[in-house]
């Protein structure tokens, strides 16, 4: 019975780091995806003779929310 415990314990635990391992990766790959649509999405209105700038992206908000910061931008 005590063995039981243990290796429901252990998959419990497993299933909790591959759980939050994969949501942290999720977050990460979706705000970086976030990051160079903006950034295509810039470069696109360049080539099209808009005058498109920004000085810095910024990505923050991990756990929750994608939060994007675009400083300096000038169209």
């Amino acid at each position: 019975m005590r063995r039981f415990f243990k290796i429901a314990a252990a998959g419990l635990a497993a299933i909790a780091v591959l759980g939050g391992g994969g949501y942290s990766g999720f977050w990460f790959f979706t705000a970086s995806a976030a990051q160079g649509a903006i950034e295509d999405w810039v470069a696109a209105r360049q080539t099209e003779g808009i005058e498109a700038r920004f000085d810095a992206i910024a990505v923050s908000g991990f756990p929750g929310n994608i939060f994007i910061q675009i400083d300096g931008l000038s169209l």
